[in-house]
């Protein structure tokens, strides 16, 4: 298992980011009026895991990116993420988040499926760069992808882990794609052979690790992590690597390796002596999975 001394808490990088999200709610609001926003904000200031924000906002300061671009991806993957989790309660049907009632549940589906459309158009108006609406549109793609396979695999009782694999992936893609899009503003003196696919290669792999993450919390028997624990795969017969017969421990090995991988290729694309704050931030970002998923079963 990866060393967890020398980094930085859960709670001390949620304070860092903190910082970057009194951007993206400037932003925010430039689009949205307080009886919109209010609905968002209830599920962006619950999540535990901002790195579709936080992430490309370091990535973006580690290759001197201006915080005129950087600003619209970090907003982009910060709101799109949170619509996908709206939809993601009504599609599972859940009536509690973080130990409150979901939108869906509190207003009907109807109001999320308006609010959903109305949200994503208002999105347009913050693009300030071209590949901002593709980054939109792989987005839509890939939570329609994700919510198709897992139905496939529910229905059709074949459990293939590629198809399990490809789902943790989608479901993650909303991070992948802002980080990609920072390395894609970065000068030419950051790239070299593999510079893209290192990137990919951390966002990936700790995307990965988030959902694995994500999977142990779902039936964790902590008392500490009630609000999160909602057995919503098991409810829904929705196919995860628990399902598949892994145990937790195996589970843990897997995050485990995933946050090496992704520490290898955050080396190969921002090395240490280049800027040590940068990467601790990105490095520590990837061991709270493993001290996460560690606490959750406990």
């Amino acid at each position: 298992m990866v060393c967890l001394t020398d980094y930085y808490s859960w709670n001390v990088l949620r304070k860092r980011f903190d910082k970057v999200y009194l951007h993206i709610r400037s932003n925010i609001l430039k689009v949205l009026d307080n009886r919109i926003i209010e609905d968002y904000l209830y599920y962006e200031r619950n999540i535990s895991n901002h790195f579709r924000s936080g992430i490309p906002y370091y990535l973006g300061k580690y290759f001197n990116i201006s915080k005129s671009k950087i600003i619209p991806v970090c907003t982009l993957a910060e709101m799109n993420y949170c619509l996908a989790l709206i939809i993601d309660d009504m599609q599972d049907n859940d009536n509690y988040r973080w130990g409150k009632p979901t939108l869906f549940k509190a207003k009907g589906k109807s109001y999320v499926n308006a609010y959903y459309n109305f949200v994503s158009s208002k999105l347009g108006l913050l693009f300030k760069d071209n590949v901002l609406p593709i980054i939109q549109d792989y987005h839509n793609y890939a939570l329609w992808e994700s919510f198709f396979l897992e139905n496939k695999i529910k229905f059709s009782g074949q459990k293939d882990i590629k198809d399990v694999v490809r789902v943790a992936l989608l479901k993650t893609q909303t991070g992948i794609s802002a980080n990609m899009t920072i390395a894609s503003f970065a000068d030419d003196k950051f790239r070299y052979n593999g510079f893209f696919r290192d990137v990919y290669n951390y966002s990936a792999y700790l995307g990965i690790a988030g959902q694995l993450k994500d999977d142990l919390t779902d039936v964790s028997r902590n008392k500490q992590y009630k609000n999160y624990a909602r057995r919503s795969d098991n409810k829904n017969q929705y196919v995860n690597l628990l399902s598949l017969g892994y145990n937790k421990d195996q589970i843990l090995d897997l995050i485990d390796f995933c946050v090496e991988k992704a520490m290898t290729a955050r080396i190969n694309f921002c090395p240490d002596y280049d800027n040590k704050t940068i990467s601790l931030v990105l490095d520590s970002w990837a061991k709270v999975h493993i001290d996460r998923a560690k606490e959750v079963i406990k």
